[in-house]
């Protein structure tokens, strides 16, 4: 099971980035249709949790899962109008939904349940040894295909997408992706794995030199220094990609969890000085590359950051209000899963010659969808988890598969601040790698914590 387990899940994952970010219908189906169906062989196999079984968190997707299959279940229309039905929806019949489209909402609920099926594959994958490292390869070796499609993109003006031919973005690196934003977003989860697996291997190299009259020449002449020196390639080539999409948010997001990832591993008993060198080289290499490509075009993009996001007129910042409104309207249980696109012209005042598929904040999309309570329910969740992955680390409690760990704390910041101004867990691909390193968080630090109070019960019971 864990070895078929891991080799759909990395074949999924692939396939999702590989036909356009997952958003080719067709294509996504049939990763919807392999997750699910091992989702239930895995509910049909599963035995009693113990020491030697990752213990699966189910709280919180029972009740998300329950909250939208009460969005599309008939309800008293008296029921409905407590909760912010629109009156013109009532009509007085007797029963309603929710949901102002629930067919719309049963089919992002089945994208839901496929979510939440990678999550519990990618535990049952960790919680053996090397599990969580083949999958950090795989992803890296996906990304590293991503990061150099894209550049081809860019530097050769070859705007396509196997054959199709771009009509958004010409001017930018996308590498599968339509959207410069998405493939940033995608770019983003990934960097950190790259980085902490080179300071990983630093680390080990540095540890086993004791001469340091020597240490340079027996240093690139280690028999694993081909490790570190792959690891910084693959890491500058996913930071030159992602500069070239010109995703502002992006680069911001990604800059900002790669120093929160340096910070932490700074101050959880690998060597300062060596983080701090590693980190130089990585950033000198990275900036040297993309001052030898040229900088500019990206220069220019943040040069009109300000009126992106400045108060007034149609911007992003206009999409957010209206869609606060939508909120307002639905506090307690939403509009229904998915159906932003259908709710939003209510409420419209940005763009409104345009169709407005996504709130370019996945965090308000969420609220307007499901409601306050639900919406606040992920998030603390969420950052609940990441912050029991801080305090884990920095307490010695995870020792084995650190550098996953690391990665796995960046890979969710940079997303977490990306979805700030737009919609990549909304993106299949992209909502498929989120659950994919949330899951490996949630198992290595899980399987260290169960690990730690076995050896605690086992010393007790000698005593």
């Amino acid at each position: 099971m864990v070895h078929v387990s891991k080799i759909c899940l990395i074949s999924v994952v692939v396939l999702a980035a590989l036909a356009f970010g997952g958003t080719e219908g067709p294509y996504f189906s049939v990763v919807q249709v392999v997750l699910l169906g091992l989702g239930v062989l895995l509910l049909a196999t599963y035995s009693a949790a113990g020491l030697d079984k990752p213990r699966l968190p189910v709280a919180i997707p029972l009740l998300l899962v329950a909250l939208v299959l009460l969005q599309i279940a008939p309800l008293p229309s008296s029921v409905v109008q407590l909760v912010g039905a629109p009156g013109d929806r009532l009509n007085g019949t007797s029963f309603v939904n929710v949901s102002i489209a629930p067919y719309k909402t049963l089919s992002d609920l089945v994208i839901l349940l496929t979510y939440l099926a990678a999550f519990y594959l990618t535990l049952v994958v960790c919680w053996h040894p090397s599990g969580s490292r083949h999958l950090v390869y795989a992803l890296l070796a996906l990304g590293t295909f991503e990061a150099c499609y894209g550049l081809f993109q860019y530097l050769t003006g070859w705007q396509q997408i196997f054959s199709y031919v771009k009509t958004y973005d010409r001017e930018a690196a996308t590498g599968t992706y339509i959207n410069r934003d998405h493939y940033a977003g995608f770019l983003t989860m990934l960097l950190p794995f790259a980085f902490t697996l080179a300071c990983h291997q630093f680390e080990e190299i540095r540890g086993s030199q004791r001469d340091p009259s020597k240490r340079v020449r027996s240093f690139l002449s280690h028999p694993e220094s081909h490790k570190l020196f792959l690891w910084l390639f693959v890491a500058t080539i996913l930071v030159v990609a992602l500069v070239f999409s010109q995703s502002r948010m992006g680069i911001i997001s990604a800059g900002v969890a790669t120093l929160l990832v340096i910070t932490l591993i700074s101050t959880s008993g690998w060597r300062k000085r060596s983080t701090l060198l590693l980190a130089a080289l990585f950033f000198c290499a990275a900036l040297g590359v993309i001052a030898w490509i040229g900088p500019e075009p990206v220069i220019t993009r943040f040069e009109a950051l300000g009126q992106e996001y400045a108060p007034g007129g149609e911007n992003r910042w206009a999409i957010w209000q209206d869609t606060l409104k939508l909120v307002r309207q639905h506090p307690w249980f939403g509009t229904g899963l998915g159906t932003f696109s259908l709710a939003y012209p209510s409420v419209q005042t940005a763009f409104p010659n345009s169709i407005v598929d996504h709130a370019h904040n996945d965090y308000v999309e969420f609220a307007s969808e499901l409601g306050l309570p639900a919406g606040l329910l992920l998030l603390t969740g969420f950052f609940y988890g990441l912050l029991q992955v801080i305090h884990r680390v920095r307490t010695g409690e995870v020792q084995s598969d650190q550098a996953v760990v690391f990665g796995c704390f960046g890979g969710l910041v940079a997303i977490s601040l990306h979805s700030l101004t737009d919609f990549n867990l909304h993106i299949p691909a992209n909502g498929l790698v989120f659950a994919v390193v949330l899951g490996m968080a949630y198992a290595n630090t899980r399987r260290q914590m169960q690990r730690a109070r076995g050896r605690q019960g086992i010393a007790i019971g000698r005593e």
